[in-house]
C-alpha cells in the first residue's frame, strides 16, 4: 500500500494513546467507595475510543519483537509496548505507575460485512487493571494487589467503505468486574449509530452493588460522560473531551 495510507503512528504507540486519560485512573483509586471506583473506571473505558475520531489512515505494522516505550513524568507512569506476533499481527502492552498496572493486547478478529460495506472488529482478549500498595515488589503485584478489574471490549467498526464517509462506530455490551469482589460491577451498552434511535457514539450504562443500580452513565465517546446518582439524584460530569485529543488526517 501507498505509506500515505499510514499515518506517522505505529500500533505500539496507538497502544498507549488510551492512557492520556490516566487521570480517570488515579480519580478511580482514590475513592473510597468500590462503586464510585466503578464510575471513573466505566469513564476510562468510554474515553478510549474518543481517539478514533476524524482518524481513518492505517497506523504502521511494527516488525515482530519492536517495542516502545513511554514515561509520562506529569501522571507518574512508564508505559511499554511489544509487537508479540507478526502473524497475526499482536500488539501487547504494559502500563505501570507505583499504586497501579494495566496490561493488555490487541489480539482481534476481523471480517467484511458487504451488507454494512463495513469491517467488522472483534477484540478476543480482555483488558486487565491492578490496584495495589505503593510498596509492592512489581513481580508480587498480581498476586497481593487490593482490585483486580477486568473487562471486554465493544465491537468496532469501520463503516463507510464502499458509500458514504468512511467512520469508526462501536456496538455491544461492556461488562467491567472486579475479580476479587463480586458484589460490585459495571455494564455498559455501547450503541450502534441508528440502533433504537439513539445517535452517534451513544453509551449508556449501570453501576451494580447487590445486584441493585447505584448509579446511571449516559454520554457519548465523542465528547463528554455524566453521572446520576439515583439515591441522592445528582448529576455529575466524569469526563469531557479535551481539544487536542482531536487528530485528523490531514
Amino acid at each position: 500500500l501507498p505509506i500515505t495510507y499510514n499515518e506517522p503512528l505505529s500500533m505500539l504507540q496507538r497502544c498507549i494513546e488510551p492512557f492520556q486519560n490516566y487521570n480517570l485512573l488515579d480519580k478511580a483509586y482514590n475513592e473510597s467507595n468500590l462503586e464510585d471506583t466503578f464510575c471513573y473506571l466505566s469513564a476510562f473505558v468510554i474515553s478510549e475510543y474518543c481517539f478514533n475520531i476524524n482518524r481513518l489512515l492505517k497506523p504502521f505494522n511494527p516488525i515482530l519483537g519492536e517495542t516502545y516505550e513511554y514515561i509520562d513524568k506529569e501522571n507518574g507512569f512508564i508505559a511499554f509496548s511489544e509487537q508479540v506476533s507478526h502473524h497475526p499481527p499482536i500488539s501487547a502492552y504494559l502500563v505501570e505507575s507505583s499504586k497501579i498496572t494495566v496490561f493488555g493486547d490487541s489480539k482481534n478478529k476481523h471480517k467484511f460485512l458487504l451488507i454494512k460495506g463495513s469491517l467488522e472488529i472483534t477484540f478476543s482478549s480482555k483488558i486487565n487493571i491492578l490496584f495495589h500498595n505503593e510498596n509492592v515488589k512489581i513481580d508480587e503485584r498480581a498476586n497481593t494487589a487490593n482490585h483486580h478489574f477486568q473487562y471486554n471490549r465493544p465491537f468496532m467498526y469501520i463503516k463507510g467503505l464502499i458509500y458514504g464517509n468512511p467512520h469508526y462506530d462501536c456496538s455491544g455490551i461492556v461488562k467491567i468486574e472486579d475479580l476479587k469482589n463480586s458484589e460490585v460491577y459495571s455494564e455498559l451498552n455501547f450503541f450502534e449509530d441508528g440502533k433504537k434511535g439513539k445517535p452517534f457514539g451513544y453509551v449508556e450504562g449501570k453501576v451494580y452493588k447487590n445486584s441493585k443500580v447505584k448509579y446511571i452513565i449516559k454520554g457519548n465517546w465523542t465528547d463528554s460522560v455524566d453521572l446520576y446518582d439515583l439515591d441522592n439524584n445528582k448529576l455529575k460530569s466524569l469526563w469531557k473531551v479535551r481539544n487536542d485529543e482531536f487528530l485528523t488526517n490531514t
